[in-house]
């Protein structure tokens, strides 16, 4: 089954608790943003998976999502390929995750964000690890996204079925439960501020 495209069939508790973690977010302070992005990288960077990844998808961070510069920074002095999202123009609610060997090779995208400023021609690669944002997780890995399905239809595809999925968010986006959908694949684990908590 293929991921809905959009949000306008969600329960009326998924966009209640959309606006209140995003209201959340937008009321912490540029220092608060900054210490707890600091403290969340610490942790992934000193994980495993991290360690082993020659390949890392990651996300530039908008509208107070979890900032990823100190990923970013540490993955291209590292030697790491970093891969980020590229919005597609020819299908729905569809991305792929292209090189970005520098903040040069950045251009605004199709909704605004920063994107890989390759033509769609290129062909794509598949990380050897996902950071993945969100609006929520709960404790078992379930995702609340934006409410576009670009990553629900990405998780799908078969060349990224093993790939490690981490969701990186406040600790207050973390909450006990999420209802899902049968086309919700959820994260292997979760990054917060607090450290990282695996679901699997």
């Amino acid at each position: 089954m293929q991921p809905e495209t959009h949000d306008s069939k969600a329960p009326q508790d998924k966009a209640a608790l959309r606006a209140e973690m995003r209201a959340k977010r937008q009321a912490l302070t540029a220092e608060e943003r900054h210490a707890l992005a600091q403290a969340a990288a610490t942790s992934v960077l000193q994980s495993l998976p991290w360690k082993k990844a020659h390949s890392v998808g990651l996300y530039i961070a908008v509208r107070g999502e979890m900032d990823t510069s100190p990923l970013l920074q540490a993955a291209w002095q590292s030697g790491k390929q970093v891969l980020l999202p590229q919005c597609m123009p020819e299908g729905p609610a569809t991305m792929r995750f292209m090189p970005c060997p520098g903040p040069e090779m950045l251009a605004p995208g199709a909704f605004g964000i920063p994107e890989p400023s390759y033509n769609y021609g290129m062909p794509e690669v598949a990380p050897d690890l996902i950071i993945v944002p969100a609006v929520a997780f709960d404790r078992k890995g379930a995702r609340l996204g934006q409410g576009g399905g670009f990553y629900d239809r990405y998780f799908f595809r078969p060349e990224v079925a093993g790939v490690l999925r981490l969701g990186y968010i406040y600790a207050f986006q973390l909450v006990d439960h999420l209802p899902q959908e049968p086309w919700d694949l959820p994260v292997d684990a979760v990054c917060t501020e607090h450290g990282i908590l695996w679901t699997i």
